[in-house]
């Protein structure tokens, strides 16, 4: 009996040592809906504003793919760079075919490192972010808010296109500035 005891304070330690080791929760892919990528910027003389976002009527232009283990959360977003539309036709090809160069570089990628999730949390989030064929670290702020069924996750961040080897578009007189302001917001559903 004593052994039988001491048996089974032995394994039961074993398997506390293994959960704590392992991590003990397993990961959960959430459901993405409701995704949306915007990026904005502003030309200038006149700081005119340019807008554009990734076309939404197209299911397969964002791909994210958010996993939820315990309290952290990680995000990995796959862009179609030919789904930007800016609202005006001549302009998309130009920054498609000049700029972007979307036939040598068709899709971009974001991942996040694993960030603390807690309900209407606003926290400042680390990355990289691969555009044009170029990778670097990129860093903003996140929105959180968690609730029983789904997390709804709002990233802001700010890119330079010459940190990515694009230049900046201009058209006589006019200049595209070379800071872009990055927005991604989507829910996951539990």
């Amino acid at each position: 009996m004593k052994k039988t005891i001491q048996f089974q304070l032995i394994a039961l330690a074993f398997a506390c040592f293994n959960t704590a080791v392992s991590g003990a929760v397993a990961p959960t892919v959430l459901k993405t809906v409701d995704k949306k990528i915007v990026f904005l910027t502003k030309a200038n003389p006149g700081r005119v504003k340019i807008e554009g976002m990734a076309k939404s009527e197209d299911p397969s232009a964002i791909s994210v793919e958010s996993v939820l283990q315990g309290e952290f959360l990680t995000i990995k977003t796959v862009l179609e760079m030919n789904s930007l539309d800016t609202g005006i036709e001549l302009r998309n090809k130009h920054m498609k075919e000049t700029y972007l160069e979307t036939a040598k570089f068709p899709k971009s990628e974001f991942e996040m490192e694993p960030l603390k999730i807690s309900d209407g949390n606003e926290q400042k989030f680390k990355g990289t972010l691969t555009i044009h064929g170029k990778t670097i670290p990129v860093s903003g702020v996140v929105e959180l808010k968690n609730s029983e069924k789904e997390i709804e996750v709002a990233l802001h961040s700010t890119v330079k296109m010459t940190d990515f080897g694009i230049q900046q578009p201009q058209f006589m007189a006019i200049k595209v500035e070379d800071e872009v302001a990055l927005d991604m917001t989507f829910r996951g559903v539990k």
